[in-house]
């Protein structure tokens, strides 16, 4: 498996949908990604929209700023060694982006740039520029922020094929779901809070508080349009260096609603109540913000706009004006006096939104890193790497019959999710004598099974859903299961979802045999395996489930990665980890109870019991090393009631990972491997 990794100084708010997002996409497609970033420096804290990323790709390492945080060194040089591929932002401050470059010059490793190209700003350093634009064609691949960027690294010698054009964005479609679904009471219950009355025109800025952004110019020329518009108002969403002044500016003046920074709902909430995005100073992702809000943007014709500033269209999603308030302040409340031209630029907002969404986004960076990863490369590098793994040997990642303590165990869970797939494979004799096998299965048929079915087609994983007739729960309609089956294995769980340990020999034929047949008449397909409800059953009834025409029957036998056992001519389908946070307690009882090799498994997850997700790693690893399967299950609805979904998508996250090394099956699929 190919691991990307992207280095950020921090993570921005609105980068975080971004990364889970392009996390997902590259998992499919069996590509691992870590973003290495850091605890942000003093300045950045202050705008307050830094973020933490998830531990399943995110990476916090400790980071030293270096004269007066102009210069930054990270120290991420093990993620670095272990990348297929780098993804850097090209910014002179960086200073590993200068160990980068040579290594990526002379063909040793794969690195990319990605940013805006040509910087703009007033304050730029000749020499720092001089070196970016000497620099540009020594990366391997660029990740352009625009389709402007493009070009302009084109028109200075780099090549179109080794460019993509990203579209730099971010979650507007939560934005738009949010706007669309206020209701006006709830907008007037908003303005109400702030003390704007219902139909008062609003313009609104949001982004960081600092001289380019031109809050004074702002300030300035909103009361320029209040002597043509009286009622007009305007809120201001951010923060930074220059909040105190913004303060002071508007002490007097109560039609200036200053909110600090807002994000997420809150932010959508304020949008939602506007009229007019007003950027007056430098522009750049924020003007998506109001195109999801469907506000037209005003801007000023200056020099140092990001490259997002492309996006505005005079006269279709927004206007430009001169920089000058008088002018700034003419064609505001021009626009806002015209009800219909208002309409129509905000029509080509919303458009604008959908053309530049973050879905657009992360289907171009996917496919731009896998293109980087295609292009040839001199390999000598990797395949150093692959001669002297830094592995850790067998000893040291499964030490006997130890207990070690909670922490260990997380440190060793943590250790092997950051080897390379290769690692592991080559340092693990089991691969060389049995295949390592991957499944989950699901019962009751609760509607919320659906839910879990999303999970698993968008990490291309599969499994096996047990749904009975009726039962003491709500199962979902007929015509779920029927569209569920057209991906998903179906499974027989008796007609009324009873335990068959308590029927007679002709009641339990009947559950059985009925639960067959309605399940291969509904879907159209054979219905190779059961499920007990339950998981109780007497020996002497596994007959019966093969005289129903059964080939297999899973169990809830917890903890064991072995194959499907064959027991007068029925497969028994043991499972390891159930979707629910036992206590250790509940472990020993199952293994007891059914006198398994559980028993003598002795998991170190006795120890992380509770946390049923920690316990899942664990003994996934451990099958990986050893060779065997590895079964998920659960209950919907159980997981539902313990709020068990954000774990379980992040475990799924991890199965997908390995995907391509380790076979995905249905549980009928695991008996003919087994045989």
């Amino acid at each position: 498996m190919k691991r990307v990794l992207i280095i950020e100084a921090q993570i921005k708010r609105y980068r975080k949908p971004f990364y889970d997002r392009l996390h997902s996409a590259l998992c499919k497609e069996g590509i691992d990604l870590r973003v290495v970033y850091s605890t942000p420096g003093p300045l950045e804290a202050q705008k307050h929209d830094n973020c933490e990323l998830p531990r399943l790709y995110g990476a916090k390492v400790k980071a030293c700023w270096i004269g007066q945080q102009r210069l930054l060194l990270q120290l991420a040089f093990r993620e670095i060694a272990s990348a297929d591929f780098v993804i850097v932002e090209q910014a002179n401050r960086f200073l590993l982006n200068h160990l980068l470059l040579p290594l990526s010059l002379f063909k040793m490793k794969k690195v990319a740039f990605w940013g805006l190209g040509e910087n703009l700003q007033a304050d730029r350093s000749p020499f720092s520029e001089w070196y970016k634009e000497r620099t540009l064609n020594w990366v391997h691949w660029w990740f352009a922020y625009t389709e402007g960027t493009a070009r302009y690294l084109e028109q200075h010698g780099v090549s179109a094929t080794k460019i993509t054009a990203v579209q730099n964005s971010v979650d507007t479609r939560r934005i738009q779901n949010f706007v669309k679904n206020l209701t006006a009471n709830l907008k007037t219950a908003l303005r109400a809070r702030l003390g704007i009355a219902p139909y008062a025109p609003v313009g609104i800025f949001v982004g960081m508080l600092h001289k380019v952004k031109s809050i004074p110019f702002l300030v300035r020329a909103s009361a320029k349009i209040r002597e043509t518009i009286p009622e007009f108002q305007l809120i201001v969403v951010g923060g930074g260096p220059d909040e105190d002044e913004l303060k002071q500016g508007a002490a007097d003046q109560p039609w200036v609603h200053f909110v600090g920074p807002q994000f997420g709902d809150r932010k959508s909430q304020l949008l939602a109540i506007a009229d007019v995005f007003l950027l007056p100073g430098r522009a750049g992702l924020a003007v998506l913000d109001g195109f999801a809000a469907g506000l037209p943007l005003v801007a000023t014709r200056i020099p140092i706009h990001g490259p997002e500033m492309e996006y505005l269209e005079e006269g279709c999603n927004g206007l430009m004006t001169a920089p000058d308030p008088e002018a700034y302040a003419q064609a505001v409340a021009k626009l806002l006096s015209n009800p219909r031209e208002l309409q129509l630029l905000r029509e080509g907002a919303a458009i604008s939104a959908e053309k530049y969404s973050i879905e657009a986004m992360v289907e171009r960076f996917k496919q731009g890193i896998l293109q980087g990863l295609a292009k040839p490369q001199l390999e000598w590098w990797a395949a150093r790497r692959r001669r002297e793994p830094s592995a850790p040997q067998r000893s040291d990642i499964w030490p006997g019959d130890s207990s070690p303590t909670l922490a260990a165990s997380r440190n060793r869970i943590e250790v092997l999710e950051n080897l390379p797939v290769a690692v592991h494979l080559a340092s693990s004799p089991a691969q060389t004598e049995r295949s390592v096998l991957m499944t989950t299965s699901w019962d009751d048929g609760d509607p919320l099974d659906l839910r879990v079915a999303e999970l698993l087609a968008k990490y291309g994983l599969t499994g096996t859903f047990y749904v009975p007739r009726s039962g003491q729960r709500a199962v979902m309609h007929d015509s779920a299961i029927r569209e569920l089956s057209k991906t998903f294995e179906i499974g027989g769980h008796t007609l009324e979802h009873v335990a068959i340990d308590r029927l007679s020999e002709g009641e339990a034929r009947v559950q059985l045999s009925g639960s067959k047949e309605w399940i291969e008449q509904l879907t159209g397909k054979d219905c190779r395996v059961f499920c007990f409800p339950g998981g109780k059953f007497r020996n002497k009834q596994l007959r019966l489930v093969r005289e129903a025409g059964y080939q297999a029957a899973r169990t809830v036998e917890l903890l064991s990665t072995r194959s499907p056992q064959c027991v007068d001519g029925l497969w028994l389908i043991p499972t390891t980890v159930q979707v629910f946070p036992h206590g250790p307690s509940a472990y020993a009882k199952n293994a007891l109870k059914r006198f398994s090799s559980s028993v003598m498994f002795r998991p170190r997850g006795g120890l992380i019991a509770r946390d049923w997700a920690a316990l899942a790693k664990e003994l996934f690893f451990r099958t990986i090393e050893r060779g065997g399967v590895f079964h998920l299950w659960g209950h919907s609805w159980e997981i539902e009631e313990q709020g068990q979904w954000e774990n379980l998508e992040n475990f799924l996250m991890t199965m997908c990972r390995w995907r391509e090394e380790l076979k995905g099956v249905t549980n009928s699929e695991l008996c003919a491997y087994a045989l």
